[in-house]
């Protein structure tokens, strides 16, 4: 509770705020979706509470934004309970609480599924919706049909980045009935090929129309039926579409507007990096726009527990030496397509690389699929027992040690947690969470200087995303190559001391870092400072 909104958890909540009592879903930023507006609950409690002039503790509580955090949270018990039921089905009851257990102690899920934001909506639409479709492509009908479709909407509702739910969609059913393909050639049925096409076609109209429609009421119908030539694309790709179009440019599309100017904006701010800052990895700096290759990958490496990890890799062995034993087509494709086009997609193309938030829709499959460990518990040994109880005990005991500032959280693999900064910064580690903690530092030491305007002898605080150059690259280059922290705040506060002795040999030349400007003699600040428009 004393964790700070951060800095994109505002524009989210008046986003919903505004869906719910000003009835518009008239877009103002890029990244904002309707799914928020079930923060905004708690908010249109008080209000009812304040008519009624009863409920004086409701209405103080509606009146904190932060209130809104308790709907992101259900959401992330409603995750865990997917994640378990689904684990159950394939694999046995254990197998759910194993791969529960993983869930609840995920630091990203613990971190995000606290937060007015999309990433947790995000990560639970989009497995649920890979459920449903599950359920629906083993027993195909029209109930289920509608529960896949309505998913998938719902998903599109959550975050842009759902859409790739749709090319995963085409691939689990290429790989699900990929014999079935295979025979057609050697059988020449053709027929009954055209037959099967047909009715595929059917049910890809059906789930086109209902998440569509879906997708429109969460817009408030909002610009549903307007041509694509009544669009201003901000982004290359939406003006080449629209140039392209030719005569199917006037033709009404079923999606609402905000939607579309929705994934256009976001398609502006991966080509041009919007208002971010400069990418970092690995204490390296590039302009945004120029990704550095494989970042996710070493994000992941850094940020998922190594329990995780180490469950995952022994699935993957086990599943190859016990294959017999399952039915890849059948289940697993549902749990591994979505991380292998994440992997495709964010690996190889995606630009914006500010933090691991953005794959964070592709975990919760696989942690079903790390359940697969327990298929057939029950004649297990005890050692083999004892081996896979520890791997949620370690997780368990790794990310509760970083309570409760779980954003920032880096596994074993760092040591020394004031050197996180060398490896990843923004909303990997800094997004503006800390700031109670640092009141409450300046309070218990009034001396301290934060984000000092220039180099600053004695106790120097500087936020993550401003050392590493993240934003103003050269401010704290006198910093961040001559000195190193001997604390935090947070995670997010890098605490120096700074002896003046230092800065005059610097001065001269003889730190090695580039020479820093004259020591301001203003009045020392202890306000924040440096904070990043996004």
């Amino acid at each position: 509770r004393r964790l700070t909104l951060t800095y994109d958890e505002p524009a989210h909540y008046r986003y919903g705020l505004q869906i719910l009592s000003r009835r518009t879903a008239e877009r103002f930023a890029d990244s904002t979706m309707p799914v928020t507006a079930l923060n905004a609950i708690p908010r249109a409690a008080g209000w009812a509470f304040a008519r009624l002039q009863t409920g004086g503790a409701a209405r103080r509580l509606g009146r904190d934004p932060r209130a809104g955090r308790y709907v992101t949270m259900f959401a992330a018990v409603l995750l865990g309970a997917v994640v378990c039921r689904w684990a159950n089905e394939l694999y046995g009851p254990a197998a759910g609480l194993f791969s529960l257990a993983l869930c609840a102690f995920e630091p990203e899920i613990l971190a995000h599924g606290q937060l007015i934001t999309t990433d947790l909506y995000a990560a639970l639409a989009v497995t649920l919706a890979l459920y449903c479709f599950r359920r629906f492509v083993e027993r195909p009908g029209l109930g289920r049909a509608a529960a896949g479709a309505a998913a998938l909407g719902l998903a599109q509702l959550a975050k842009h980045a759902a859409l790739i739910l749709c090319p995963v969609f085409v691939m689990i059913l290429a790989v699900r009935h990929s014999r079935r393909l295979a025979r057609v050639p050697r059988r020449r049925d053709f027929r009954g090929a055209a037959r099967a096409a047909a009715a595929a076609a059917g049910w890809a109209i059906f789930f086109i129309s209902v998440s569509s429609a879906v997708i429109a009421a969460g817009f408030l119908f909002e610009g549903a039926g307007r041509p694509l030539d009544a669009y201003d694309f901000r982004s290359s790709l939406g003006r080449a579409l629209q140039a392209r179009a030719g005569p199917l440019g006037r033709l009404p599309l079923p999606l609402p507007s905000p939607y579309l100017q929705g994934l256009d904006w976001s398609q502006q701010y991966e080509e041009d990096g919007g208002v971010s800052g400069n990418l970092y990895l690995f204490g390296r700096l590039r302009p945004k726009g120029s990704p550095f290759a494989g970042y996710y990958f070493y994000a992941l490496l850094f940020k998922v527990p190594l329990a995780v990890q180490a469950a995952l890799w022994a699935a993957l062995a086990a599943y190859v030496v016990r294959r017999k034993r399952f039915d890849f087509r059948r289940d697993e494709v549902y749990l591994l397509a979505p991380a292998a086009a994440a992997a495709v997609w964010f690996g190889l193309f995606f630009k914006a690389q500010v933090g691991v938030r953005y794959v964070l829709f592709a975990v919760p499959p696989l942690l079903v699929f790390c359940g697969s460990l327990l298929k057939g518990w029950e004649g297990f040994g005890p050692w083999r027992r004892a081996a896979l109880l520890l791997l949620p005990l370690w997780q368990a005991a790794s990310v509760l040690s970083w309570y409760p500032h779980f954003l920032p959280y880096f596994n074993e693999l760092i040591m020394d947690r004031t050197r996180c900064y060398r490896v990843l910064a923004d909303s990997n580690i800094d997004w503006g969470q800390g700031e109670w903690y640092l009141r409450r530092y300046m309070k218990a030491h009034p001396g301290a200087v934060v984000n000092p305007g220039g180099p600053t002898a004695g106790r120097v605080l500087v936020g993550v995303n401003l050392l590493t150059g993240v934003f103003q690259p050269e401010r704290y280059r006198w910093l961040r190559e001559n000195f190193e922290p001997v604390g935090s705040v947070a995670h997010t506060y890098l605490v120096y001391e700074i002896p003046p002795s230092a800065l005059a040999r610097i001065a001269r030349g003889e730190g090695g870092g580039a020479t820093p400007a004259p020591v301001s003699r203003a009045p020392r600040s202890t306000a924040p400072g440096g904070r990043p428009p996004r």
